[in-house]
């Protein structure tokens, strides 16, 4: 008699597990994939004492943290962290992940500033910076920018501060697919043969953003200075068409901030791939004309 509650007892919960993967898979096959929030917030002192500069870590997030394995969501939450943190911890789980890249921030910190305070406190025992003064700041903010269907666009923003004049910031945009988990890249739904007429269209279209006519007058603006306009992955698969970012100082002063070129569907209709997987997950409402 016990021996066969034991085997019913083993039954029932292989049963359970078996229900409950279907209704998980079914849940992932009709997209409804969870991103959960991680969040940290802590600063790190010089040589252990609150009242020296310290390193300020601020990291906040969305991703998948189910632990269950599934394909499509380890290349989500693989894309995440790898455009988050970098390579070296995007096979991390997640809160791992973040608390071993604040880890290495902080060992940064120390081993850079440390020794230079250390010879000025050599001098002057008493000596305590001010106006943050050898400290630093970084920032790291991970989001979900626009869902639809099965695709998914999620932006990264990092701001760093390690003296100077300012700060750097730049942001990181990426599209994925939620059928795969995969990254979707331009040329997946664009022509790639007409990647000259694209990156002339991006040029005519900052000209009518700007109000000018000529690239010369982009140039005197500061447009172009620090380098051309390129078909960048940093993109945006947005509702009214792919828009194309680029950062501080990749074409044009860090005064003139984030630059943004939008080219609309309507636009890019006769370079759409029409057939491609990727090109049906564009959320137009009129494949032909995209508006």
């Amino acid at each position: 008699m016990k021996t066969k509650k034991i085997a019913l007892l083993f039954i029932l919960l292989a049963t359970l597990a078996y229900v409950m993967s279907c209704n998980r898979n079914k849940s992932l096959q009709s997209g409804q994939i969870i991103l959960d929030s991680l969040s940290l917030e802590r600063s790190t002192h010089l040589f252990g004492d609150t009242t020296m500069p310290h390193n300020s870590i601020s990291i906040v997030f969305a991703c998948p943290t189910d632990s269950m394995p599934n394909v499509v969501i380890d290349s989500i939450r693989y894309n995440i962290l790898n455009n988050l943190f970098g390579p070296q911890y995007a096979s991390m789980k997640p809160r791992e992940a973040m608390l071993a890249y604040a880890a290495a921030s902080d060992s940064i910190y120390l081993a850079e500033v440390e020794p230079e305070l250390k010879e000025e406190l050599a001098a002057n025992p008493n000596y305590r910076p001010e106006g943050g003064l050898y400290s630093y700041v970084e920032e790291l903010f991970g989001q979900v920018i626009y869902r639809q269907d099965s695709l998914l666009v999620y932006g990264v923003e990092i701001f760093g501060y390690t003296g100077g004049a300012h700060g750097h910031f730049f942001t990181r945009l990426f599209n994925l697919d939620l059928h795969t988990g995969k990254l979707i890249r331009l040329f997946d739904f664009l022509d790639e043969k007409k990647a000259r007429e694209l990156t002339d269209m991006l040029w005519k279209q900052l000209m009518e953003d700007q109000d000018v006519t000529s690239r010369e007058a982009l140039n005197e603006m500061g447009y172009g200075t620090l380098g051309d306009l390129y078909l960048t992955d940093n993109y945006e698969i947005t509702p009214n068409g792919i828009s194309f970012h680029f950062n501080q100082y990749e074409i044009a002063p860090y005064a003139m901030g984030m630059i943004v070129v939008t080219l609309s569907y309507k636009d890019l209709a006769p370079y759409i791939l029409e057939d491609s997987a990727a090109a049906k997950l564009l959320p137009r409402t009129n494949k032909e004309y995209g508006q």
